[in-house]
Order: structure tokens, then sequence, then C-alpha cells
């Protein structure tokens, strides 16, 4: 089974994504995460992030592993916990030239599909057979078009901001609420603008407006949607 969820910065997609796949025993993979890890590493290693050609063999090279430390996701990039460094403010501001890079999105594309080949022989925690609940920009459009199930999670832009506040804040982080607004907005026109994999709703994805929505009751509607099309298909 392959699932996608795919949204704008803090729509909740990631928690909602990491519950969902711990809930049907699947493989968690969060494709955002992996281009900031493609930029944090190219930007220790001295190189230009605007230079393509050696940002793109970074990302060939990644070796990203996803897990859960209790409630909390724990990021492991080249056999090092890397889960602090990823979602700083400062990487933030500097992931333009790496999400906008075709060859890079190209590498990481290929990437995606691997792990999910891998997930997909797998067997799940009850099982069954494995797979992925797979959340980006652009899962169900670019990277697995025929996914089994496609969700677009979305919120409103100053409830985005509060929540990703909220995580700076957990991880010892100062933040202004202001330039996180700031930041997402950005963020939002970069990635719906870019011509290769662009932020959009699949024409055949599940709308979730979360504004209101706690991570449970997302979980308990993303669920259902899931099950009713099982049922469907019996």
């Amino acid at each position: 089974m392959i699932i996608a969820i795919d949204g704008p910065a803090g729509s909740g997609k990631s928690t909602a994504a990491r519950n969902l796949a711990k809930r049907l025993g699947l493989t968690y993979i969060n494709t955002g995460a992996m281009y900031r890890a493609v930029a944090l590493l190219a930007i220790e290693d001295g190189r230009s992030l605007k230079d393509e050609d050696a940002v793109a063999r970074i990302a060939r090279s990644l070796d990203i592993r996803f897990e859960q430390d209790g409630e909390s996701p724990r990021y492991i990039v080249n056999g090092r916990d890397r889960t602090a460094d990823l979602f700083s403010v400062e990487l933030t501001g500097r992931l333009e030239p790496v999400v906008n890079s075709p060859r890079v999105r190209g590498a990481l594309v290929e990437k995606m599909r691997e792990m999910a080949a891998r997930a997909a022989v797998s067997e799940g925690t009850g099982g069954e057979t494995g797979g992925v609940v797979m959340e980006g920009r652009d899962i169900g459009t670019v990277v697995f078009p025929g996914a089994d199930c496609k969700f677009y999670l979305h919120a409103e832009l100053s409830e985005r901001a509060r929540r990703r506040a909220s995580e700076l804040i957990g991880r010892g982080e100062k933040v202004d609420i202001a330039e996180i607004e700031r930041q997402i907005a950005a963020r939002d026109e970069i990635d719906r603008r870019r011509d290769t994999g662009p932020l959009k709703k699949a024409e055949d994805a599940i709308d979730v407006d979360t504004s209101r929505m706690s991570p449970e009751q997302t979980l308990e509607l993303l669920v259902s949607h899931i099950e009713r099309r099982k049922n469907v298909g019996r």
C-alpha cells in the first residue's frame, strides 16, 4: 500500500503521516526531511547550494532513516542522528536552491521510489504486506501519481505559523512568530511556482483542512477514508 500525503509547511502532514504509519504498521517517509538533509550535508561539505551537480551527488548518496523515539521522530542521516539540525529556522531559510533544483529533485524522487519498493516487500507489524505513508509536496502528483490513497492537508497561515513556532520552542530555539509566518508564506510561493514538482493538490486527492482539527481528529479522519476505500474495493 502506498499512501501519499501532500500539503504546505505546518499543515499537520508530518504528524498525520507518522501517526497513520504507526496505526497501519507501514513505513513512514518524510520527503521534506530528505531535502533538508541534502542541504545540511552540502553546507557542511562547503558546497554552494547553487552547485546543482555537487548537491545532486550528495542527494544520490544520501542514506536516511526515519525512527520513532516515543512520540518524537528521529532522523538518522548517514548514520548520525541529525534531528536537531534539520528543522532549524536558519536551514529553512536556505532551502530554496535545493528544493528548486531539477537534478536534486530527480535524484531524490528516484531514492523515494527505491525506499517505497523496499518497504512494499517488507512485512508489516501485523504480518501483512508492507507499504509506505509518504509525505511531501508532490507525492500524489509526481512521485506516486498512482498511490492507493492520496490526501492534501492544508491550514490557515496563522495556524501553521503557530504550530511551527511551537515545534521550535520545544527544541529550545528562540522564535519570532512574524518571521516564521513570513518564511512559511515565502516557502508556499516558492513551492507553488517552481517548474519541477510544484506544490498542488492531485485531482483525486482527498482535501483536508486541519486548521481546527487536533492530530487525533486528523488521524481518525484519514483512517476512515482509507477504510472506506478498502471496503469499496472488496
